[in-house]
């Protein structure tokens, strides 16, 4: 399942950070307001985090540290993620555990709903993308591995 790919809870913490600020840049190309920019972008204090280790090894000035109650929110939507994603209708019903279960808060109350839908929406998107190649990898070796053995079987 999808819990024997994760080595270790900090990892997952870390992972999640490093996607935050992915989304982040992401969302920062579609907003014009000043309150909403600056809510994407951070104070350097995050920098110093311990789930801010990857941003800082691997940035060349291309990568952001997102600021804390969006990285809260997408950890929040990983742990529902996760649970429902052996679910047909995924997507639905995390996001649905999501509003009834989180307290979503964004500093400008103007686009507090479209902002939180779309980083939702980005969020959950990308991880359903990267479950299914998972996915879609551990069958073509089985496939491949099932095709080796019965080139072996005479018949």
């Amino acid at each position: 399942m999808i819990e024997d790919n994760y080595i270790s809870p900090e990892l997952v913490e870390i992972v999640i950070y490093y996607a935050s600020g992915y989304l982040c840049r992401r969302l920062l190309k579609s907003t014009k307001c000043e309150v909403c920019l600056s809510s994407f972008l951070t104070n350097l204090d995050n920098s110093d985090l311990a789930v801010a280790e990857l941003v800082n090894m691997k940035t060349q000035g291309y990568l952001l540290n997102c600021n804390l109650y969006l990285y809260k929110l997408f950890l929040n939507a990983e742990f529902y993620f996760v649970k429902n994603v052996i679910l047909s209708d995924c997507y639905e019903r995390t996001l649905t555990d999501i509003i009834t279960n989180v307290n979503l808060n964004f500093p400008c109350d103007k686009h507090k709903s479209s902002v939180m839908a779309s980083c939702l929406h980005y969020y959950i998107r990308m991880r359903m993308r990267q479950y299914e190649r998972e996915q879609n990898r551990s069958s073509k070796k089985i496939s491949r591995n099932k095709k080796k053995e019965s080139k072996l079987c005479v018949t």
